[in-house]
């Protein structure tokens, strides 16, 4: 693609060197400027294709870190109150040793989980 690019700045650039050694009142001036006009937007339009051609890809590699951290972000909203939940759990059985749920605080604690919205 880039030695079209190059082919189309040197046939631009011969184009415009041969319209500048022409007279105004030449018959082969404005076919010349025509010419050189068809191949300025034909550049001008490659160059535009190419920007949107790399907007597009940045917008996609953007969508795509946003749905990783997205999903990121919804795997931690699960997992971590899990394991906050597995710890204090531990932590208060530690204190019931015979099986039964005695202490107030852990049974205040327990009817605060909710691992399930």
């Amino acid at each position: 693609m880039d030695d079209i690019q190059r082919m189309m700045d040197r046939n631009i650039e011969r184009e415009l060197n041969q319209t500048h050694m022409q007279s105004t009142d030449d018959q082969g001036y404005a076919l010349q400027t025509e010419r050189l006009s068809k191949l300025y937007k034909l550049r001008a339009d490659e160059v535009l294709a190419e920007k949107e051609l790399a907007l597009k890809e940045k917008q996609a590699e953007d969508a795509k870190k946003q749905g990783w951290l997205r999903t990121g972000v919804e795997v931690a909203g699960v997992i971590l109150p899990l394991c906050l939940y597995a710890v204090w759990m531990r932590k208060g059985f530690e204190f019931e040793t015979n099986g039964a749920i005695t202490s107030q605080t852990f049974k205040g604690l327990i009817q605060k989980f909710k691992p399930f919205k």
